[in-house]
């Protein structure tokens, strides 16, 4: 024979004793004793452990399980929970709804009757803009008017728990540049690009920015000085919460540009004497003795234009592949003592206008090359004229 049992909704203790077990498990049938898939002999949260951020709230939920491991559900309103904080100093806890106050653990305790289940919560301090280390460094530091360089901007995240960084716009920083007073806005573009920029414990977060010494609109030159260039954070909060981050500051000294007769330009032919149809390479140089970085763009996709190849006064074209272009009016920048050094593979290979997709062995005799043919170029966005180099290939057999 089965024992009654009184449910929570009676205002008494709830009381699940071994022979209620026994009863359970044997699936009594005693006449008017209460249906065993609705007796609770468990109370279990939906969570052991959570984590919440001070002034942050969880909702934690409890539900009540049957002797056969089965949710009671829906469970009777009047099965009454109590919930307990460890610790109200850390957190607080109504109605499962627990709130962070202070970094630490607190023991939240659901509980009916004889049953009850507990969960651990976290409370970790919201990161903020204390825990961010903030750096940034520009590249080179020292060039010429009209130059390019970078700024690198690196934030790293000291906090215990992410940094989610929210900007006003796509860019984490704005640059400007100032001298004697003056603002100075330089050309430039930003990347990565983007509006949320989570950063783990530990980790960092960088962009590049990148500039020409060049005025805006017009991309005009800036005059040769001491510039201090500013860092201004975009960043408007910090996990949802208001913030604002400290400006950086650097030096950026503009030299003089280089001009045409600090660069070194040569021509090399290798071999430069070769069968008819044999191959050859044809390199073009040029080398920076400027004690800056120079700048040079082209209005071709290389830095130079087709080669101009004679056989008398009659113009010919070889046939050839150039190396290492880019594309038109693209910057080319050259360190200083350092040689930007392109080629065009070629063969002793007549081509025949105007279709040119006739292919003849070259005659024996000297070719001689015209290269670059008069060409514009600008030097860290100065104009200038490419300087036209010769030299012969001579075709023997």
């Amino acid at each position: 024979m089965c024992s009654s049992v009184t449910q929570p909704g009676f205002r008494q203790q709830l009381t699940v004793t071994a022979a209620l077990a026994a009863c359970i498990a044997l699936a009594c049938d005693s006449p008017g004793g209460p249906d065993p898939a609705t007796i609770p002999v468990e109370l279990r949260l939906n969570v052991d452990s959570v984590r919440v951020f001070e002034g942050s709230s969880v909702q934690l939920t409890s539900t009540y399980l049957n002797g056969d491991g089965s949710i009671i559900e829906p469970a009777p309103q009047e099965w009454a929970i109590t919930w307990h904080s460890s610790n109200e100093s850390v957190a607080l806890v109504v109605d499962g709804l627990v709130t962070g106050l202070s970094p630490g653990e607190s023991a939240i305790t659901a509980s009916s009757g004889e049953l009850s289940d507990q969960a651990v919560v976290d409370v970790r301090a919201v990161p903020t803009a204390e825990d961010l280390v903030l750096a940034m460094d520009i590249a080179p530091d020292t060039l010429g008017s009209g130059g390019s360089f970078v700024i690198d901007y690196s934030i790293t995240n000291t906090a215990r728990d992410t940094a989610i960084l929210t900007t006003q716009n796509t860019c984490l920083a704005d640059s400007h540049a100032t001298r004697d007073g003056q603002d100075i806005a330089f050309g430039g573009w930003c990347t990565p690009l983007g509006y949320d920029w989570p950063i783990a414990p530990g980790a960092t977060s960088e962009i590049t920015i990148h500039h020409v010494a060049a005025i805006v609109p017009d991309l005009i030159p800036a005059d040769p000085g001491v510039y201090t260039v500013t860092l201004e954070s975009n960043v408007v909060e910090i996990n949802g919460r208001g913030a604002h981050l400290p400006s950086l500051e650097q030096e950026l000294v503009l030299m003089p540009a280089p001009t045409l007769e600090d660069l070194i330009f040569s021509m090399s032919l290798e071999p430069d004497t070769v069968a008819p149809s044999e191959s050859f390479l044809l390199s073009y140089s040029i080398t920076n003795t400027a004690s800056v970085q120079v700048v040079l763009r082209f209005p071709s996709s290389c830095i130079y234009l087709a080669p101009q190849v004679y056989h008398g006064d009659e113009r010919v074209y070889f046939a050839g592949t150039t190396h290492g272009c880019r594309p038109a009016f693209t910057d080319w920048e050259i360190a200083p003592g350092a040689t930007l050094t392109h080629s065009l593979g070629a063969s002793a290979t007549v081509l025949i206008p105007p279709e040119l997709s006739e292919q003849v062995p070259a005659e024996p005799g000297s070719y001689p090359i015209v290269w670059p043919p008069e060409s514009p170029m600008w030097i860290n966005r100065y104009p200038a004229e490419i300087p036209t180099l010769r030299d012969t290939l001579t075709v023997v057999g």
